[in-house]
């Protein structure tokens, strides 16, 4: 535990002390004026202690670290947060970077609802990469090695983002405290190195602004956007602010206009409201320009109006006072009050003739849901406390959102796969269906009726046989639109076709769909794997009777992030797990010096060896197992062709060790060889157009060449490709078979072998 002292006795802030104190005042002026009742004594407590924890550390621009946890707590205080996330706000960095304070003393001092939050921001960041660090660190400068406009480190960017989504899931103030420090980051960059820049910023774009976005906090989201593309596009950003710049005036007076017009006109209907001009955001305006192929002089509703008003009905009384005043453009109203979007925005949107001959947009909403489209989630803990109907309402909406978070998230996906899928789903445009029972569900666009029939559930998905939209029958690939009324008919003998995996969109349908027929052969898989096993052990010990002690396989399942004995064994009967790779982790270590070691340079032709008191003997792979860097071998001495080497657990192997036991001679790869050799590999997928060159690039980016290619078309409308790659090791093989059992098209991908 540190020990505490007020902010004018530590030497550190006698230069700074009136910057913080006026800081820290504007934190509270900004509490008192949406919470005027808070005990901003246990606030400033939280922040002196703060103070003392990062007392001797600084932000790479030069000021002390405490202005970032401040910073931090300003920007939950503009979303109206409740005491706990902004005392959180204030503490967050202090157990993480202050070896002396322990989540324990946070409890102690600031009660068990504080020290919950702080734990939860400590945990996003155990690998504070994304962060700026203290100084002291003494990681600030450190090259990272990054690419411009890549993100190179999936598995450390995929923990991360599970590690956020289980955050939501048990806390969302934990999240909103990450986006705030994210946000003060974004802030501060320019002191950072470029490649963390670059970093940093992509990373905000493509994960952190549309997280915000689902959350429903447009307060963030739309700065996070703008400062990512600053650093990331940084000419562009530059020559749109000029121009924003340039035309800001002559806007404005614009705007006046069109509000004065409302304003008297609202007032004569007796409708109160707060009128209000909405800018448009620089990367919205970037992105306009790129999608639709227009000049900066051809966006026209680069300012909205946005009417607050104070009840429903004032809304749409509101809605026909602007329709007086100005021509609707048709084709362009939108009802999110009656069809909220699942982040709970709602607001009335029209698009009507201005003043000026110009489109311009109108936003008519309530004060309460002015709130939550700014604030979000943030706003939801406005109602926490409240009672009956209104917390009812807030528990509902909350699992909604939670449920919207959490479809993202398929568990037996590897890093790369789901950052892939996450990123997918968060950037992609959105369409809004409705639910016979009126719920809206969000999907990416061109998703169709499977799609939806997943994201409502899996049995539903699994069981679909038609479906209708807005209340006609339509073939399962129909693209969904916005508003569509979606209904799916289910029968209980029905089960997915694998031609679905040609036209859905959401990597949630993909997945459920290939389990299902992955497990439709399980019992056979698990049964094979078996028996895999037994022979490799057996083949391995020498002793036809060695078993697998169950409690072992245990292990080894749990070791290799299966669920289940059977899920392995059912891995390895598919092709997918070497019973090879699990036997030598059941086996003990064999005593060093056992086997003989291969010598030589390896090529696919011949391979040298001393083996067995036998200098340079010839040496081949055998074409029945075709062995690997990497794996068991085992060699056999031929007359006058040197000698065959396999796989220990080839099948030929245990006959001719009863036929010329004499002839075999223990050897084992060469370490730090790059030499590539052959091995057969089958790619069972849907047939399609541009599948061979799809699957040939998987092998391209590993660097892997194909000496040989056969497709055969089958008529279920599957191919089976047989192919002969050149690889480096077993590692290098089973991490591209890997890859190709993710892809959304293939069935399955093994290694051909006799063994």
């Amino acid at each position: 535990m540190i020990e505490i002292r007020p902010l004018e006795e530590i030497e550190e802030y006698t230069n700074c002390l009136d910057d913080l104190q006026d800081r820290f005042q504007r934190l509270i002026q900004t509490i008192i004026a949406y919470h005027p009742e808070e005990d901003t004594d246990e606030i400033e407590r939280a922040f002196v202690f703060a103070a003392n924890a990062h007392a001797e550390a600084k932000r790479a621009s030069g000021l002390p670290y405490i202005v970032h946890p401040l910073e931090v707590s300003t920007i939950l205080a503009g979303m109206e947060i409740d005491a706990p996330s902004i005392k959180a706000g204030l503490l967050h960095d202090t157990v993480e970077d202050n070896e002396r304070i322990r989540i324990e003393d946070i409890r102690k001092l600031f009660g068990a609802e504080v020290a919950g939050l702080v734990e939860g921001v400590t945990k996003l960041k155990s690998k504070k990469e994304d962060d700026e660090p203290p100084l002291s660190a003494g990681d600030e400068t450190r090259p990272e090695g990054r690419k411009r406009g890549k993100v190179v480190d999936i598995e450390r960017q995929a923990e991360n983002l599970r590690l956020m989504l289980l955050a939501v899931a048990n806390d969302f103030r934990v999240m909103l405290i990450k986006l705030a420090d994210r946000l003060h980051n974004m802030r501060t960059l320019e002191f950072m190195p470029e490649d963390k820049q670059q970093r940093t910023a992509l990373e905000t774009r493509q994960i952190y602004a549309p997280l915000a976005h689902r959350l429903g906090v447009n307060q963030l989201k739309w700065e996070l956007e703008d400062l990512a593309f600053k650093f990331l596009e940084p000419d562009q950003f530059k020559e749109i602010a000029d121009l924003v710049e340039s035309t800001r005036a002559e806007r404005e007076e614009e705007i006046k206009v069109v509000i004065d017009l409302i304003q008297k006109s609202l007032a004569r209907e007796g409708i109160h409201a707060v009128i209000q001009g909405r800018p448009k955001h620089l990367y919205s305006i970037y992105n306009k320009m790129l999608n639709q192929g227009i000049r900066f002089e051809d966006i026209y509703d680069l300012t909205a109006v946005r009417i607050i008003v104070e009840s429903e009905l004032e809304c749409y009384s509101s809605l026909g006072v602007v329709h007086k005043l100005f021509t609707p453009l048709l084709g362009l109203f939108s009802d999110h009050i009656a069809n909220p979007k699942p982040n709970m925005y709602q607001s009335l949107h029209t698009k009507v003739m201005g003043p000026n001959k110009k489109p311009l947009e109108v936003q008519i909403r309530t004060f309460d849901m002015h709130r939550m489209a700014e604030y979000g989630v943030a706003a939801h803990w406005l109602y926490k406390e409240g009672s009956g109907q209104t917390r009812e309402w807030f528990d509902r909406k909350m699992a909604f959102i939670n449920r919207q978070l959490f479809q993202w998230n398929e568990g037996d996906q590897s890093g790369s796969d789901y950052l892939q899928n996450i990123i997918e789903v968060l950037l992609a445009d959105q369409v809004f269906v409705v639910t016979p029972q009126r719920d809206v569900i969000d999907l990416p666009k061109g998703s169709t009726p499977v799609d939806f029939a997943y994201r409502i559930h899996t049995n539903l998905g699994d069981h679909t046989v038609q479906a209708t939209v807005n209340g006609r029958m339509v073939p399962l690939n129909t693209e969904l639109k916005n508003g569509d009324v979606v209904a799916i008919i289910q029968r209980a003998n029905a089960q997915p076709s694998l031609d679905w995996l040609s036209f859905v969109k959401t990597p949630h349908a993909r997945t459920k769909i290939r389990q299902f027929h992955r497990k439709l052969n399980y019992p056979d898989n698990v049964q094979r794997g078996r028996e895999m096993l037994e022979r490799e052990m057996q083949r391995l010990s020498g002793d036809a009777r060695a078993s697998i002690k169950p409690e072992a396989l245990e292990e080894v399942a749990k070791a290799m992030n299966y669920l289940s004995v059977d899920d392995l064994l059912a891995a390895i009967g598919a092709g997918q797990a070497g019973a090879q790779g699990v036997v030598s982790r059941l086996r003990e270590p064999e005593a060093p010096g056992e086997d003989r070691i291969l010598t030589g340079q390896a090529s696919e032709s011949s391979l040298t060896i001393s083996a067995g008191g036998l200098e340079d003997l010839l040496i081949s792979r055998a074409p029945c197992c075709h062995p690997l860097p990497g794996e068991d071998v085992i060699g056999y001495v031929t007359q006058g062709r040197g000698v065959t080497m396999h796989r220990r657990a080839c099948k030929n192997v245990a006959s001719l060790e009863s036929q010329s036991p004499d002839r075999l001679t223990g050897i084992s790869w060469p370490s730090g060889n790059s030499e590539r050799f052959s091995v057969p590999v089958r790619v069972i997928a849907l047939d399609r157009v541009g599948l061979l060159q799809d699957i040939g690039s998987v092998f391209n980016i590993a660097d892997i060449n194909i000496s040989e290619a056969n497709v055969r078309r089958q008529m279920n409308r599957q191919s089976v490709l047989d192919l002969l790659p050149e690889v480096a090791s077993v590692a290098q093989l089973e991490a591209i078979l890997a890859k190709l059992n993710s892809m959304a098209d293939v069935i399955d991908a093994y290694r051909v072998t006799d063994a």
